[in-house]
């Protein structure tokens, strides 16, 4: 497990941390927050997107 955590001002709400602590614990235990660690720092992709659609390639096949 990776250290995750967001800056707060010492006397941010205490409402505002409360959504955050619950936001936090939510992401890890559905395992978004490894998710996004092997995406943005391991450079890991799940699964191999297709090209989005685009008129160019579709429609007027300049596109490979």
């Amino acid at each position: 497990m990776i250290p995750f955590g967001y800056a707060l001002a010492r006397d941010a709400d205490p409402k505002l941390m409360t959504f955050f602590n619950a936001w936090l614990n939510n992401a890890r235990g559905y395992g978004t927050i490894d998710t996004l660690y092997r995406y943005w720092m391991l450079g890991e992709l799940d699964t191999t997107r297709e090209p989005r659609w685009s008129i160019a390639r579709n429609v007027l096949g300049w596109l490979d």
